[in-house]
């Protein structure tokens, strides 16, 4: 787009609606950029316009400059814990959470909203996190449905079932992200670094996405934290003698993960003599131990919904785990989700 398109745009809008102009001045806004502009093809490339409407101009800089300024206290980087064991990798797992989904006790045998999604999940990690050993390396692995809905129109994305969902969807996805901040800063105080990691379920595969890009932009000036966000279904990572896979399950038979880990990952496979698969999705603990690889479905965070209500009972739960260089996993500590 050449100068004179620009120019030709601005004295369109500056004729046809000044009022609309000063508004925008006056607000330090540049009313060229309301209204249609467009540029022919050229030089191979292919023409395009861009409308920005005039009538609501104003108020959508001003809810620009309103979500700015939420954000204008960012994440300040503290310094790593003076003792934090090397050797040792903390994992806390955050399994089918749900935020979002709405239950009503009459139907489900209890209630369950984003609030008490929120409050659950940041009283029970306030209880995990400070019983693990103080470690070199922490992981929050969320595994999966980590929200009930991926978009505002409340229904799984591949089956299309209709949800029960509490709030809008920009509600949800700003309380997900607040609570997993602050999960990730409570990790920060017993760990030397942290990895955030977000895992694709059937209920969120791109709503995932988002949630990390989130938790990355806001960490992003902090050296102590990483954030994944491989825009797959499979996370992995080594360490010392340890192999840990992580997926949400609803792609892949449990039986048959060890062989998929051992041919998509030989390298890593063959450099550990532990090796951990961890996934959700199917709301109750199923453990699978393969010579190779031990594999584990976890108890979910959620309560039931009016879907599940009639289908299944398991209890809630958070874990965390701690694993050795040397390859083992030399503790586990279990919360409550009550």
């Amino acid at each position: 787009m050449d100068h004179a398109t620009v120019d030709k745009a601005m004295a369109r809008i500056r004729k046809n609606d000044p009022a609309w102009a000063e508004q925008a001045a006056a607000r330090g806004f540049d009313a060229g950029h309301a209204g249609w502009i467009k540029w022919p093809a050229q030089d191979g490339a292919p023409g395009a316009s861009v409308y920005v409407g005039k009538e609501r101009g104003a108020d959508a800089l001003e809810g620009v400059i309103a979500a700015l300024d939420a954000y204008t206290t960012r994440h300040i980087p503290s310094p790593a814990p003076q003792f934090a064991d090397a050797d040792l990798l903390n994992l806390v797992a955050i399994p089918d959470w749900h935020a979002g989904m709405m239950a009503w006790r009459r139907s489900t045998g209890a209630d369950y909203d984003l609030r008490i999604a929120a409050d659950c999940l940041a009283q029970t990690l306030g209880r995990v996190i400070p019983r693990l050993p103080p470690a070199g390396a922490g992981i929050l692995l969320a595994l999966g449905d980590t929200t009930h809905t991926n978009d505002a129109r409340n229904v799984t994305p591949k089956s299309a079932h209709q949800l029960d969902v509490d709030g809008r969807y920009l509600k949800i996805m700003e309380v997900a992200s607040t609570a997993l901040i602050g999960g990730i800063d409570v990790m920060l105080d017993h760990h030397a670094t942290v990895e955030a990691v977000v895992i694709p379920g059937n209920h969120d595969p791109e709503a995932a996405q988002v949630l990390a890009l989130v938790l990355r932009a806001w960490f992003r000036n902090d050296p102590r934290v990483t954030v994944w966000n491989g825009g797959g279904d499979w996370w992995r990572r080594q360490h010392g003698k340890v192999m840990i896979a992580a997926t949400h399950g609803h792609k892949i038979r449990q039986q048959q993960i060890p062989g998929y880990a051992a041919a998509e990952w030989p390298e890593m496979w063959g450099a550990t003599r532990a090796r951990f698969a961890f996934s959700g999705h199917v709301h109750h603990e199923r453990t699978l131990d393969t010579p190779g690889m031990l594999c584990e479905a976890m108890r979910p965070v959620t309560d039931r919904d009016a879907y599940a209500a009639g289908a299944w009972h398991s209890q809630r739960e958070i874990s965390g785990m701690t694993f050795s260089a040397d390859g083992f996993r030399v503790s586990r500590v279990y919360e409550v989700v009550r």
